[in-house]
This record gives C-alpha cells, sequence and structure tokens, in this order.
C-alpha cells in the first residue's frame, strides 16, 4: 500500500513538472515561423511525454489486479485518450484535475480496503481471545468445585456411621455428575460458538478473495485470479495451456463510439469466451483489452478448442452509444497466442512465448488489411 502511495507521489510530481512547462506563454507575434513550429513541436513531444507517464502509472498500478487498482487505470486510459484527440496544453489542463482526483479517490480506497480488512482480522482476534478467556474462566470454576468436592470426601472418610456415610457420599456424587453435565454444555456451547465465529470469518475470507481475484468490469478472472490459477496447476504438474486474445482494433472502437461502448464490448465478449469454453478452464481478463483463457488440456486439444472459440465469439455485437441508442453492428475479433506449459517453465516465460505468437499474428493480420 505504501508503496503505491508512494508512486503515485512520485507520478504528480512528474506530471506537475510537464504541466509546469505547458504553462509557458505562447510564443510572442513577432517570432519567426521556424520559432513556433519548432515551439509547436516541443509541445507535441512533451504531451506525448505526459501520456506516457500517465500509460505508465496506470499499467504499474494495476499489476495487483485489484478491481480499484483496474479501474484507476481506465480511467487514465481515457484521459490518455482526450489527449491524443486534443494535444494541446489546455486539454493538459483540463486533464491535471480529474488525473489528481482519480489518483486521490484511489489511495483512498485502497487504504479504506486495507483497513476493513484489518478490522475484520481484528474482530476474529478478539473473538478467539474471548472464547479462550470463558475456557479459562470455566475452569478455575470448576477448579474450585472440585476442590471443595474432595474436601467434603475427605470429611466423609472420618464419618463412623454408615448410613451417614451413604447420604453424604450420595449428595457429593449428585453435586459431581450435575458439575459434570454443566461442564459437557458448557464445552458444547463454547466449541459451537467458536465455530460460527470461523465459520462467519471464514466466508468473509471466501467472499474477499473472489472479490480480489475477479475483474470488476467483466466478471471473469483478473490478473491475480489467473496467476493464482496458473501457479495452481504448476504446483499439481497438471497439463494445461494458456491462451492469449487481444482485441483488434479496440483503440479504434473506444475512440469513435466511447468508453461505454467499448466497456460493453469487454463485457460482452468475457460472456461469450465463458459460454464457449469448460467448466474446468479459466477465463480471465489479463488487462485492458487482453484476455487470458487457461485451458486444463494440452496444446493441440486448445487450439481445437480456440477454432470453437473463435467461431462463436469473434461476430458481431449489437451495442448501444451513451444515449442509448443502438448502434450498426460491431464486428470484434481478437489476435491470439497459445503455449503448452512446460515442467519448469515460469509463469512469466509461459506467457511471454503465448504473447510473442499473438503479436506475430497481429503483425501478420495488419498486413493483410
Amino acid at each position: 500500500m505504501e508503496q503505491f502511495l508512494q508512486a503515485a507521489g512520485e507520478e504528480d510530481a512528474i506530471l506537475i513538472s510537464i504541466k509546469k512547462f505547458l504553462d509557458l506563454e505562447r510564443p510572442q507575434t513577432g517570432k519567426t515561423r521556424s520559432a513556433v513550429i519548432e515551439r509547436a513541436d516541443d509541445l507535441l513531444s512533451v504531451i506525448e511525454s505526459y501520456r506516457t507517464v500517465i500509460r505508465l502509472f496506470g499499467k504499474n498500478v494495476s499489476l495487483d489486479g485489484s478491481a480499484h487498482s483496474i479501474e484507476l487505470d481506465r480511467k487514465l486510459d481515457e484521459v490518455d485518450h482526450s489527449l491524443a484527440a486534443e494535444p494541446t496544453a489546455a486539454c493538459v489542463k483540463k486533464c491535471e484535475a480529474r488525473i489528481q482526483s482519480d489518483i486521490q479517490g484511489w489511495g483512498k480506497r485502497v487504504a479504506d480496503d486495507s483497513k476493513k480488512k484489518a478490522e475484520e482480522v481484528r474482530e476474529f482476534l478478539l473473538a478467539l481471545a474471548g472464547t479462550a478467556e470463558a475456557i479459562d474462566k470455566r475452569d478455575k470454576n470448576y477448579t474450585t468445585q472440585f476442590s471443595q468436592l474432595a474436601g467434603h470426601l475427605e470429611k466423609i472418610g472420618n464419618l463412623n456411621d454408615l448410613s451417614q456415610i451413604r447420604a453424604k457420599l450420595g449428595q457429593e456424587v449428585s453435586d459431581l455428575k450435575l458439575s459434570v453435565e454443566q461442564m459437557a454444555k458448557e464445552n458444547t456451547n463454547l466449541v459451537a460458538k467458536l465455530k460460527n465465529e470461523v465459520s462467519s470469518y471464514e466466508s468473509r475470507l471466501k467472499c474477499a478473495e473472489d472479490l480480489a481475484s475477479t475483474d470488476e468490469l467483466t466478471g471473469a478472472a483478473n490478473r491475480r485470479g489467473i496467476e493464482s490459477f496458473i501457479l495452481s496447476n504448476m504446483a499439481k504438474s497438471s497439463n494445461f495451456t494458456v491462451v492469449i486474445l487481444d482485441l483488434n482494433k479496440f483503440k479504434a472502437i473506444n475512440d469513435r463510439f466511447g468508453h461505454v461502448v467499448g466497456d460493453e464490448i469487454l463485457k460482452q465478449f468475457a460472456s461469450g469466451l465463458r459460454s464457449n469454453t469448460r467448466e474446468q478452464d479459466l477465463v480471465g481478463r489479463w488487462g485492458g483489452d487482453e484476455f487470458i483463457i487457461v485451458m486444463t488440456c494440452g496444446e493441440s486439444s486448445a487450439r481445437s478448442m480456440l477454432g470453437r472459440v473463435k467461431g462463436n465469439v469473434f461476430t458481431r455485437y449489437m451495442l448501444r452509444n451513451d444515449d442509448s441508442n443502438f448502434l450498426s453492428p460491431i464486428y470484434v475479433d481478437a489476435s491470439s497466442g497459445v503455449a503448452e506449459w512446460q515442467s519448469g517453465e515460469t509463469i512469466q516465460q509461459l506467457i511471454g512465448r503465448a504473447d510473442a505468437e499473438m503479436y506475430k499474428n497481429k503483425e501478420g493480420a495488419h498486413q493483410l488489411r
């Protein structure tokens, strides 16, 4: 958390420095045309650096896979598109307040989440401490009772009258039986209470883990969920294959129709992937417009299933714009890369091989157009 906030502070400093450069006065009317052109080139160069900083910060933040961080990456991506469409100092000024607000909001939400998780752990520890205290108190009570019983039995031993011994012994046995029954009942209650506390905490923990591993926009697994699934299969030495899908011309769709349409495409595309893969396979959003399917099978079977996915998911989508009007159907497809895990291979190496094939296919698709 502190590292993210520190990174946010460093990026803010960079953005503010660039902003100050853009605040410089425009060239005076008496300047030569070449000076004005040079000034314009400098401005475009600085804005491009500004956009690069924004993109890098967004991507680095989104690596933790949390919903808040991925949302910040999406918002910064919108700012980047705005600057690409209007590369002016005025646009930079307009975006500055939005960037600062987005980063501050992200920092607060991440801090609130950490505080909430710490509070849940504290509550559970207090419940355990309360149970331990109750057991200790109960044990002390029964220790006192058993000590008293031992004293009574000693006194019985001093009695000479058999009838008195029987009467006293009968009473003590009755008291002992009652104490044991009460102790067993309290044990049952304490164990039941502790089980309820543990069950409640486990449910909340499972819910938190599911949220932390799920992409908020599409409902697919996020980067954290994907990596966890891959590592689990690696630990079991299972046979599995990674399929990477990178949507083609998605930026152009965002620029033309807006992010509402772009988000809807991502949601429908993810839904299509889940509908056309097996229950034991994992569909996830790796980031931006890139998806990953982890198929629990070899490469040959994975490529065969990928053909079915392409036939059913690469299609035209009916979408609404910001005004809720239907647009003309938009065709959506993606470039793909496939890599089967090899024993001893790391996640980075595995994803790298699939990425290399995907980019090769994307370049080939561009050349055909």
